[in-house]
């Protein structure tokens, strides 16, 4: 991990500031966690633990949730977790607001600059109307941004995602990740509800 963050903040010209950042990080998380630099592991970017926490997210928002006295992404689940729902409340994430309603899209020549545009819900529920997108099954007034992806070879669903679902994409910013982690936690919310 140390190695990957080193040639990242050196020998990455384009990222160099970040990636410079995040070793800083992951050196004073090393001096403050008294890990042993050369024992940690992470991915090849320098994300760590089970929710891939970058250094500077690590000492920022990662919790003890298990209140042993020690933040560990690595091996408590507990932590892990809590750590990744903190990330997310930081984030914006919002108790009890939907995520995304399901959508049909007349034309989809006509709002295909507006299909999986940016990152955050900023269009009213009206523009949507007035495009003749039209949600699915009951929604929420708030304002949404249109996403699209492929679910079949020659199929295309659109879905009309609130805020919710952008701070999802704040943890990783591919529409088909978020859209598959909401997609879980419906179905496991749907489950422990028998």
């Amino acid at each position: 991990m140390f190695t990957s963050l080193t040639t990242l903040a050196f020998d990455y010209p384009r990222r160099k500031e970040y990636f410079q950042s995040e070793l800083e990080a992951y050196l004073l998380l090393a001096r403050e966690e008294e890990w042993n630099i050369g024992a940690t592991k992470g991915s090849y970017s320098g994300a760590m633990g089970m929710v891939q926490f970058m250094p500077s997210n690590y000492r920022k928002l990662a919790l003890d949730y298990d209140k042993n006295g020690h933040i560990d992404l690595w091996k408590s689940e507990a932590d892990a977790i809590g750590s990744a729902a903190n990330y997310l409340k930081h984030h914006g994430w919002q108790n009890n607001q939907p995520w995304f309603v399901t959508a049909q899209v007349a034309d989809p020549v006509k709002v295909e600059k507006e299909i999986n545009r940016g990152r955050k819900a900023d269009t009213e529920m009206n523009v949507w109307s007035s495009y003749n997108v039209l949600p699915t099954q009951s929604f929420s007034p708030e304002k949404t941004g249109l996403v699209a992806l492929r679910t079949g070879p020659e199929e295309v669903t659109y879905w009309l995602a609130y805020e919710n679902f952008f701070t999802i994409m704040d943890y990783n910013p591919s529409r088909r990740y978020a859209m598959s982690v909401l997609e879980l936690a419906q179905s496991i919310g749907k489950y422990e509800s028998y």
